[in-house]
């Protein structure tokens, strides 16, 4: 199961590197918020803007939507120590050692 969820972040991380933003904002609105009150959310732009920083397109991401300057961040932290917790876990199941978390 980790190693599923460690294939699953990588795979993620990948696409998201790999395939241009263009190609993102291309893609149908599917924001429910938007469709139901007829103006942005505070999320709408977050996926084209998580993309144009991973392209490192600061401006771009930027006018995608602003939060992606506090999510980004946030987001590599949980990414981080959900990793860092699966890959610890997995090789001190390995090694016969238990860890115990808080």
């Amino acid at each position: 199961m980790r190693t599923a969820r460690l294939a699953g972040y990588l795979a993620i991380f990948v696409i998201f590197a790999l395939l241009p933003t263009s190609c993102i904002e291309g893609l149908p609105d599917i924001c429910v918020f938007r469709r139901f009150f007829g103006f942005e959310c505070p999320g709408c732009g977050m996926t084209r803007a998580l993309s144009a920083l991973l392209h490192g397109d600061l401006d771009a991401a930027w006018g995608f939507n602003r939060g992606v300057l506090v999510v980004f961040p946030m987001l590599c932290f949980i990414v981080a120590k959900r990793i860092w917790n699966d890959v610890k876990n997995t090789f001190m199941k390995e090694s016969g050692t238990h860890c115990i978390e808080k």
